[in-house]
């Protein structure tokens, strides 16, 4: 959980509390297995900040965003720049709005290795994923690209510089 902290700062996710996602132990054979994580909840995804702090911007507009019935928006959308949002998006000092307890713990391996992950997610198949989705207005389809895009490159770039890059060479 450790690595979340990078993947909640990806995906703007604000809220990033303990009730956000479940661990389950998959057996395998006997009283062997392992633990998954799950993401139950990704309403505060995309800085989506809800009723959150009115410092943070959403990306996406309420009638985009499908079973989030609670999201009323700060602004209208079209005032609204992903690029200004990821210009003050810094890798190493972001917070999420409700934190984990895990994050207390957070490596720069943990980060490291969570940024490998992120890395292996290629615009074409972030712009799948977000087609995916149907939206009906296409500025928020490429807004949310960009997000995506803007956000896994700043990662990259900091974190491959903090660790040695040539990880598994």
């Amino acid at each position: 959980l450790r690595g979340y902290k990078t993947f909640c700062a990806w995906l703007g996710i604000l809220d990033a509390s303990e009730t956000t996602t479940r661990d389950m132990f998959v057996p395998v054979e006997g009283n062997k297995g392992y633990v998954m994580h799950y993401f139950v909840d990704l309403n505060s995804a995309l800085n989506n900040q809800s009723k959150r702090e009115k410092s943070y911007i959403n990306i996406m507009p309420f009638s985009q965003r499908s079973g989030d019935i609670y999201w009323s928006p700060i602004r209208d959308h079209k005032e609204q720049s992903t690029k200004n949002i990821n210009e003050e998006f810094n890798p190493k000092k972001w917070k999420p709005v409700y934190a984990n307890t895990a994050f207390l713990f957070t490596t720069k391996h943990d980060e490291f290795w969570a940024t490998k992950i992120i890395m292996q997610f290629s615009d074409e198949i972030l712009e799948k994923i977000v087609n995916a989705a149907n939206f009906s207005d296409p500025s928020v389809r490429q807004d949310t690209i960009n997000f995506l895009i803007d956000r896994r490159n700043k990662i990259a770039q900091y974190w491959l510089t903090e660790l040695n890059p040539l990880d598994n060479f």
